[in-house]
C-alpha cells in the first residue's frame, strides 16, 4: 500500500542534525508515512553515513541526490516529484516535530477536508523542550480567510508549518522558486488558490534557533532578495481581489526586509524612487508609523527594527500565535 504522507526532508551538510530528526521522526505516533531525505551533491560532510546508520528505524524511506543548483527550493521540487504520499510534509531537518504532529495535522486535513492543515510553532534555542499541553483552537478557513490571515500574520508563511494535499500543489503547478525566503512566494501562491485550510493553534513543531541567529544578522544578499520577493507579489496580485491587501503587507515587509542590507545600503534604498512610490501608493492612506518614521529618521527606524528582532521577534520560546 502507498504510504498517506511522505515527509521530504533537505539536506545540505546537516550532519549534527539528522540522528535527531530521524529520531522525531520515528517518534511519531501517527505511522503511515514514507520519508525521502533529498541530499545536495555538495555536501562534504559525513551526512550519508549518518543517514545510513540512523534511519533503519523508518519503516520506509529512501534517498535522492540532489545534482542542480536550485538549493532547498530545488531540493523540495525533487521531493515532490518522488512523493507517492496523498499528503507531503516538508521538514527542516534542524528543527523538531513533536510526536503527535503527523497524528494531528492529518485529522484536521481529512475531518475538514482542506487543501492543508497548518499549525503554530515554537523559536527555541533548545530542540529537546517540552510540548506545551494546553486545550487548543482549531480554525478553518476559506480562500479569503487564509489571505486575510496571512496578512495580519494570524497564518504562518513557512512551509514546515503545513501538511498539504499533493495533487493540491500538482494540479495547481505550485513549485518552489530558487532564491532566498522560497517559503513567501510559495505560500502567498498556495493561499490565493486554496479552497480550504484548517489552522491549529497548538504548537506542534519547534523551530530551532541557533545562538548566532538571534542576533539578526546582516546581509545585503538577503535583503534585496526578500524586497525583490515582495515586489514581485505587489504585481503578480495586481488586478485581483487581494490586490490592495498584498500591496499594503507586502509594502510593509520590504520596508522591514530592507533593515536585513547594512546600514549605507538599507538608506540608500529607503530614500530610492522605487521605495517612494511603493510607500506612498499602499503606506501613506491610512498612514503607517513605520514607514513616516523610516522616512523622517531612517537610522532610528533601523535600529529600533533591529533591537525589536533580537529581544522581542527571535526570542527565545515564543510561540508564532497564541495557544
Amino acid at each position: 500500500m502507498m504510504p498517506s504522507v511522505t515527509v521530504v526532508v533537505s539536506i545540505f551538510n546537516g550532519s549534527k542534525f539528522i540522528e535527531g530528526a530521524i529520531r522525531y521522526l520515528g517518534q511519531q505516533e501517527y505511522r503511515d508515512f514514507e520519508v525521502i531525505f533529498v541530499v545536495d551533491s555538495k555536501t562534504n560532510d559525513d551526512t550519508m553515513e549518518k543517514i545510513e546508520t540512523f534511519a533503519k528505524v523508518l519503516s520506509d524511506y529512501k534517498v535522492i541526490m540532489q545534482n542542480d543548483k536550485d538549493g532547498l527550493a530545488g531540493a523540495r521540487n525533487i521531493g515532490l516529484d518522488a512523493a507517492v504520499g496523498k499528503y507531503v510534509w516538508f521538514m527542516d531537518v534542524d528543527d523538531r516535530p513533536y510526536p503527535d504532529f503527523l497524528s494531528i495535522m492529518v485529522k484536521l486535513v481529512e475531518d475538514n477536508d482542506a487543501d492543508m492543515s497548518i499549525c503554530n510553532y515554537i523559536r527555541s534555542l533548545d530542540r529537546e523542550i517540552e510540548e506545551i499541553d494546553k486545550k487548543f483552537k482549531v480554525k478553518v478557513m476559506d480562500r479569503e480567510q487564509t489571505m486575510k490571515g496571512l496578512m495580519s500574520d494570524k497564518v504562518p508563511v513557512v512551509t514546515w508549518s503545513k501538511l498539504i494535499r499533493t495533487e493540491f500543489l500538482r494540479n495547481n503547478g505550485l513549485r518552489f522558486c530558487p532564491g532566498f525566503a522560497e517559503d513567501i512566494e510559495h505560500t502567498y501562491r498556495m493561499m490565493n488558490v486554496c479552497s480550504k485550510t484548517v489552522y491549529c493553534s497548538k504548537p506542534l513543531y519547534v523551530y530551532h534557533q541557533n545562538p548566532t541567529s538571534i542576533v539578526l544578522s546582516i546581509g545585503n544578499k538577503r535583503g534585496k532578495e526578500e524586497v525583490r520577493i515582495y515586489r514581485e507579489l505587489i504585481d503578480e496580485f495586481q488586478g485581483t481581489d487581494m490586490a490592495e491587501r498584498v500591496g499594503v503587507k507586502s509594502a510593509i515587509m520590504i520596508l522591514r526586509s530592507s533593515v536585513h542590507m547594512d546600514y549605507e545600503t538599507f538608506r540608500e534604498y529607503i530614500k530610492s524612487s522605487e521605495f517612494r512610490e511603493i510607500g506612498d501608493k499602499f503606506l501613506k492612506n491610512p498612514v503607517s508609523l513605520e514607514y513616516i518614521c523610516a522616512r523622517i529618521s531612517p537610522k532610528l527606524y533601523y535600529l529600533g527594527l533591529h533591537f525589536y528582532l533580537k529581544f522581542f521577534y527571535y526570542r527565545d520560546l515564543r510561540c508564532y500565535t497564541k495557544i
